[in-house]
């Protein structure tokens, strides 16, 4: 009897588990997410949101679903619960994009603002994150946001009142990073923008790093990074 229990019991989780969608936010502000989130949810799916790059051949909104996808009507669900919410998703792909794969019962769903380029290096919101810092012992850190602002968390003890951790950013010539300060419009730090792709144990990276052209108390001699797998 507990052995029929048991078998009863493993067939109604797998008969209830979820199919999952992946939501690549990279490109959506917060309310969106949240907006898009809550209303895939109400439709019974579970929802995993990452700010991972685009594979190079998606150039508008996407949907890319496992050949193992349980039931396949979920895309035309998937699809009308993005439209509710003015998200039109325009390809419809399966198994892979790049390197990008799904297994077992999941889809991602790529949604992608009118004139955005996920192709261009420079577009701000594929420059806007978390910069960790690299080559020294203390760990300030960098923050870029797409709306073109700042804020810098500086090594301990810097004779600075906050209007010098943040203000705004813009690339220059594509190879220098200009941050001007709230507390001083008319000076600013610059870093060198380098890019590179690079392999461990675990596969390759793409990598971003941020160099100090000169040595500013507010970084040390920090350096900054931020990678993402490929």
């Amino acid at each position: 009897m507990k052995g029929c229990l048991l078998v009863l019991l493993t067939l109604t989780m797998v008969g209830c588990a979820k199919t999952q969608v992946h939501l690549y936010g990279r490109y959506l502000q917060p309310e969106q997410i949240q907006q898009v989130t809550q209303a895939l949810e109400t439709e019974g799916y579970q929802v995993q949101v990452n700010r991972l790059a685009f594979p190079a051949d998606i150039h508008q909104s996407s949907l890319v679903y496992s050949l193992m996808l349980k039931d396949v009507s979920k895309l035309d669900s998937v699809m009308a619960a993005s439209a509710s919410q003015g998200w039109y998703v325009h390809n419809v792909t399966a198994m892979v994009k790049g390197n990008h794969w799904y297994t077992k019962d999941s889809m991602g769903l790529f949604l992608l603002p009118e004139g955005v380029d996920p192709s261009d290096p420079n577009a701000a919101e594929n420059m806007s994150f978390n910069y960790q810092s690299s080559g020294c012992e203390q760990s300030p850190g960098l923050q870029l946001s797409d709306d073109h602002t700042f804020r810098i968390q500086p090594v301990a003890e810097v004779p600075f009142d906050a209007d010098w951790h943040q203000g705004t950013w813009k690339l220059k010539e594509s190879v220098y990073l200009e941050l001007t300060p709230k507390a001083d419009p008319t000076w600013s730090y610059y870093l060198e923008l380098q890019r590179s792709t690079e392999t461990d144990q675990l596969g390759q990276a793409e990598v971003i790093r941020l160099t100090p052209m000169r040595t500013y108390l507010m970084f040390g001699k920090c350096s900054f990074e931020y990678g993402v797998r490929s």
